[in-house]
């Protein structure tokens, strides 16, 4: 079995700064004695996860089994270079030298001047309706979808509000009806055992954002919608 996975920093592989590196990924891929590949790249958007996905179908020579995307913040752009165009890195300050500085200087004036919210969260609805009706066409394999992050339906909501425990306040961008879905949004595990100080997400020292609990937690649940898939079918924490 072949499990290939494509997102943003919650499905992203190996980092330096995490030992052990045995993340949910890691235990899915033991249980199922599966093969485990990931494609994900902190702060890329869900167009970058889209692009890989189709640019590693159409390079792949040996059969994928089990699709997983963790679909990230609709609001981070799309550059085929540089993967991670977000509103917090575009506020940062750039080396003048930085070969990659007028794209970031771009970012930060579309944000500042273009953006709009509610333009931007339609446009997300609409992109998932699509790639849901285009994985059709990958008769033979599994798709498994997660959300690093939840509907902002008012901007308002603060992180820690957004993802309360209370799981039903939470709200998504679609259903997909052709793959099996995961709920809640992956920020619900991260904040449950803490978040980094002042917000400091690019630094956070935890695989993925989450503690070792959740990713067990995760793979469980992971682990459960490809053993029993079934298109259309949400999959959530088993209640004890």
């Amino acid at each position: 079995m072949k499990i290939v996975g494509f997102g943003d920093s919650f499905i992203e592989g190996a980092h330096e700064s995490w030992p052990g590196n045995d993340n949910y990924l890691a235990k899915v891929g033991r249980h199922l004695n599966a093969s485990v590949e990931t494609h994900g790249f902190g702060g890329s958007g869900s167009w970058d996860a889209f692009f890989q996905f189709e640019k590693y179908m159409k390079q792949e020579l040996e059969h994928v089994d089990i699709v997983i995307f963790a679909w990230s913040e609709p609001s981070r752009l799309y550059h085929p270079h540089v993967r991670n165009l977000c509103p917090h890195g575009s506020s940062l300050p750039r080396d003048k030298n930085d070969p990659d500085a007028a794209i970031w200087l771009a970012a930060k004036q579309y944000y500042a001047e273009l953006y709009d919210h509610h333009k931007t969260e339609s446009e997300a609805s609409a992109f998932y309706q699509w790639v849901d009706i285009l994985s059709t066409n990958y008769a033979d394999t599994k798709f498994i979808h997660m959300w690093s992050f939840a509907k902002d339906v008012t901007r308002k909501l603060s992180w820690w509000d957004m993802y309360d425990e209370d799981q039903t306040t939470i709200e998504y961008h679609h259903h997909f009806k052709n793959g099996a879905e995961i709920r809640p949004a992956l920020m619900n595990f991260s904040r449950r055992e803490g978040w980094p100080k002042g917000n400091d997400t690019p630094n956070d020292p935890r695989q993925n954002h989450m503690t070792p609990k959740y990713h067990t937690v995760l793979s469980s649940i992971i682990i459960d919608a490809i053993e029993n898939y079934e298109p259309g079918v949400i999959f959530t924490e088993k209640k004890i």
